[in-house]
This record gives C-alpha cells, sequence and structure tokens, in this order.
C-alpha cells in the first residue's frame, strides 16, 4: 500500500509538473509533447541539433547519433558511493569520531592537559589512550571506504558494447572488439565491426548498447530490438533493485513495435527522437515519447524501458538506447548515502557520558561554594582572634 501511495503521489506531482512546466504544453493522447521554447527552435516539435536537457529536467535524446548529443549537458555514466572524497577525507572522518560524546569528551581533557599549570597530570597519559581510540577507529572507517571505491571502480570500469558511434570523434569512437568478444558476438549471429567497446562509465545518453543474456544493464535503457526468436519481447530479473524474484516482461514502444524486429544493420541505419520526462526516482514509472524518422510521436512508458543493474534473462540478446545515465538512473536516484555508523549502544553511552560530566559539573560547583563559605568563615575567625589580640 506505501508503494502504491508513493505511486500516485508521483503521478500527482507529474502531472502537475506538466500543467505548470515547459515539459510539455499539454498531454496530446496521453504523449508528452515537447516544450514551447525548443518547438519555436525546430520543426514539427523536433529540437535543432545539440538540443538535449531543458530547464525543467526534460530531455531530447538523439539515438545512436553523438553529434546531436554531445553538446548537451548528460551526466557521464560513473556511479559513486564513496563516503569521503580526498578533500573532505579528513573533517568527515573526525567529524565522524567526534559524534561520540566521549571521543569529545576526552580530546576536551587532552586540550586542557597541554595547559601549563592546568592538569596535575602530564599530557601524554591523556593524548595518547585518545589517539589510539580515535586513530583505530579513523582508519576502519577510511579502508571501509576504500573498499567501496575499488568496487565503484571495478563496476564502472566493465566492459560495454555498443554499435558505432555515428558522428563521434576519434578519442570517443571506442576500442575495436577483443578476439574472444568478436567471437561471442559472432555466435549470436551479429557482425563484430558494426560494435565497439567502451567502459561502463563511457557510455552515453544515446548510444545502443548490445547486452547478452546473463548481464546486467548499464544505464536506462529502451528496448530497441531483441534477437529474432524473441519477438520483440525481453524478459528482465528486477532482483537487485525491488527485490522480487518473478521474471518482468518488456516489450518494444509502439513506434517500433509495427515494423518488426530490427536488425543491428536497421539500428545503424535509425533515425529516431524519443522525448523523455525529467529523471524521477520511482522504478516503476516513466513517461515518454518516440519518434521514428518522420513518423507519428508515440508514447514511451515503462513496459518499455530496461533499468540499470537489472538482469537480462531467457533472451539471446537485445539492443536498448541510452535514455538516463550516471546519477540520473533510477537506481542511482534511489541510492542512500553510506550511513554513519553510530549504533545504539554509542547513543545510550552518549547519554551516559553527559550524564556523568553534568554530575561532575554540579560537584563541582557545590565544592566551590563550600570552599567559599568555608574560607569566608576561617577569614572572620583570623579577624577576631586579631581583634582580641590588639
Amino acid at each position: 500500500f506505501s508503494s502504491r501511495r508513493r505511486h500516485t503521489r508521483y503521478w500527482r506531482d507529474w502531472s502537475s509538473d506538466v500543467c505548470s512546466s515547459d515539459l510539455g504544453d499539454a498531454l496530446v493522447d496521453g504523449v508528452p509533447r515537447v516544450s514551447s521554447a525548443r518547438r519555436a527552435s525546430g520543426a514539427d516539435g523536433e529540437a535543432p541539433a545539440g538540443a538535449g536537457a531543458a530547464e525543467d529536467g526534460s530531455r531530447e535524446v538523439h539515438l545512436n547519433d553523438w553529434a546531436r548529443n554531445a553538446p548537451s549537458a548528460f551526466s557521464d555514466n560513473a556511479i559513486r558511493t564513496t563516503k569521503y572524497t580526498w578533500v573532505s577525507v579528513l573533517p568527515k572522518a573526525l567529524y565522524e569520531q567526534l559524534r561520540r560524546v566521549a571521543n569529545l569528551f576526552f580530546t576536551a581533557i587532552a586540550i586542557l592537559s597541554l595547559l601549563p599549570g592546568v592538569s596535575p597530570t602530564r599530557p601524554i597519559t591523556n593524548v595518547l589512550p585518545l589517539l589510539v581510540i580515535v586513530g583505530f577507529s579513523f582508519a576502519r572507517d577510511v579502508y571501509e571506504d576504500v573498499r567501496r571505491g575499488r568496487s565503484d571502480a571495478v563496476t564502472n570500469t566493465r566492459p560495454a558494447y555498443v554499435l558505432a558511434r555515428r558522428g563521434a570523434p576519434t578519442a570517443a569512437a571506442g576500442e575495436a572488439l577483443g578476439a574472444d568478444e568478436a567471437r561471442a558476438v559472432r555466435e549470436a549471429g551479429l557482425a563484430p565491426r558494426r560494435h565497439v567497446r567502451l567502459r561502463r562509465q563511457d557510455v552515453a545518453v544515446g548510444d545502443v548498447v548490445l547486452v547478452r543474456r546473463g548481464e546486467t544493464f548499464p544505464a536506462d535503457l529502451v528496448l530497441l530490438a531483441t534477437a529474432p526468436v524473441a519477438g520483440g519481447v525481453a524478459y528482465v530479473s528486477t532482483a537487485n533493485l525491488d527485490g522480487e524474484s518473478n521474471l518482468k516482461r518488456v516489450s518494444l514502444p509502439p513506434a517500433l513495435a509495427d515494423g518488426g524486429v530490427l536488425g543491428e544493420a536497421d539500428l545503424d541505419a535509425l533515425t529516431a527522437v524519443v522525448t523523455v520526462q525529467r529523471p524521477e526516482p520511482a522504478l516503476h514509472a516513466f513517461r515518454g515519447a518516440m519518434r521514428v524518422g518522420s513518423g507519428p510521436l508515440l508514447a514511451v512508458d515503462a513496459d518499455n524501458m530496461l533499468l540499470r543493474d537489472t538482469t537480462l534473462r531467457n533472451t539471446p540478446y537485445i539492443y536498448g538506447g541510452v535514455l538516463m545515465t550516471g546519477v540520473e538512473t533510477k537506481v542511482a536516484l534511489n541510492m542512500r548515502q553510506p550511513p554513519s555508523k553510530l549504533g545504539v549502544l554509542e547513543r545510550q553511552l552518549n547519554w551516559i557520558v553527559i550524564g556523568l560530566f553534568l554530575s561532575l559539573a554540579v560537584i563541582d560547583r557545590n565544592r566551590d561554594r563550600k570552599s567559599t563559605r568555608l574560607n569566608s568563615s576561617h577569614a572572620n575567625i583570623s579577624y577576631a582572634v586579631f581583634c582580641l589580640k590588639k
């Protein structure tokens, strides 16, 4: 029920955005129409070369057209799950340690012990244990973050296979497939020469990606083609996202469904523009539209989408067009920052230390008052004795 309420709220918010923003001046037969500002710059609702993300977050993606997508401000496809950077590691890690009141208390004691004439003990007796405890916790946090960074590096450098980019410069064209990769592509009945290898972090919006059975999707894709035996339908495991073990059925969008299953040569020559909403975290909600060539603008929804980190099953291979990358993918939008580790026991210990500190403050205050009274009475007695002697 909570998931249903969340999706209902999402669609209500999206509808209000459509009415109040430039994502679409209106919904025509349930299909979002491009904004008036962008429509004015291109005929029949088509964006000019270089058009991409709009101010409201909506975007027009030109499939396998590097020259028209490159000027747009799309994010790269790298994923980062680390808590610290080289600049922030020291202040953030120290903050995490000083959130523990005991560390803060003993840090204050250590600082006071460094002042001459304040503490009766040597500073080393207070500073050394504090450095050992805080240093050990600091090293553990940094080590765990380094492991997260290494895992990110493995994910970001994993190979992805895309159709050769039209209009891409040599530096962005990708690498030719290796012998083993070419053989695997050839066994699937595809031509290796039409494909190039990229690192996942280099996959860009608009690329046409080849994904084979058992592989995860490198970005949020719209399904463009499947193996002929699959008949335009792909089956996807979303267990990595929502924990559901049953396979989801993903079909071709209406703009491609009537033309039959496209081959790699057809995809290489495909001219298509996809208009999509701004990136949103709702996993099972998506709204957009696709125009193939000079054809009509037809709807694209969640049933046509392949989300990052889901796995292709029971389908030899598929081709998908990249619509969202990196931090704009749904899996990234649903990620949480690495939590600050402060357990129940440590929270209780914080309150115990605060209670001890307040008790010491009260005892010290009462001792000062008694000492002041005792000194005053001693002064009075001494004055009386002095007067009697006179």
